[in-house]
């Protein structure tokens, strides 16, 4: 076996080489023009959307699964932010009311301590 016939970019110094010129090459190739089945090209959409209505903002989003499902992503960020925000006023409140407890726990402490 030659070097040019165990890996395409004729290096042959090991597999693990060969796997690294396949990975990075496959990275920075320059993408195929093969359009795949699922995919439209931009002049498509334009013929399809020439006869229609422009849709709206919410019409787009409920007909659209990624953009629905973002705008759930999004709504749900929304209600965690604003949770957490919440957590930490209650929990400065918690934590004032237990230096007040721990100071008038001191206080009786030191009173008990004195023979009061």
């Amino acid at each position: 076996m030659n070097a040019s016939s165990e890996n395409p970019q004729g290096c042959g110094c090991c597999r693990v080489c060969s796997v690294e010129h396949l990975l990075v090459g496959s990275l920075f190739a320059p993408p195929s023009g093969k359009i795949r089945h699922n995919q439209t090209t931009a002049e498509d959409t334009d013929k399809n959307r020439e006869g229609d209505q422009r849709e709206t903002f919410w019409q787009r989003t409920l007909n659209d699964p990624t953009a629905f499902f973002t705008l759930w992503v999004a709504a749900f960020t929304g209600v965690l932010g604003f949770s957490t925000i919440g957590l930490w006023f209650v929990t400065r409140i918690a934590a004032n009311a237990a230096l007040r407890q721990a100071n008038v726990t001191m206080a009786v402490s030191d009173a008990i301590d004195c023979g009061v």
